[in-house]
């Protein structure tokens, strides 16, 4: 679907953010522009905290603002017994 397909309020302002760092309207089908069904996240989704390791710039920034979206924590520093739940770009080395 291209921007000019899509209804005004169905645009995020995430949307909006990622077509100007681009310089292009990015796809609007994309689960990163997907309208949230709750404005609270995900219930029960309060108690994650997840951690990302070995992504870099926009991968990382972006899972970061769907895990935010759903409603749980980013756990920055990778520290074992602060955080729930382990992304992992590639499953090899020490970390994994």
């Amino acid at each position: 679907m291209c921007c000019c397909q899509t209804r005004w309020e169905d645009i995020s302002s995430l949307w909006v953010d990622h077509s100007f760092d681009v310089g292009v309207p990015v796809d609007t089908t994309s689960v990163m522009y997907v309208p949230v069904r709750e404005l609270n996240g995900i219930s029960g989704a309060t108690s994650l905290v997840i951690c990302l390791t070995r992504y870099q710039r926009e991968d990382r920034e972006d899972i970061m603002t769907m895990v935010e979206l759903m409603g749980a924590q980013v756990s920055k520093p990778l520290i074992a017994t602060k955080f729930t739940h382990l992304i992992c770009y590639k499953f090899e080395g020490v970390l994994y």
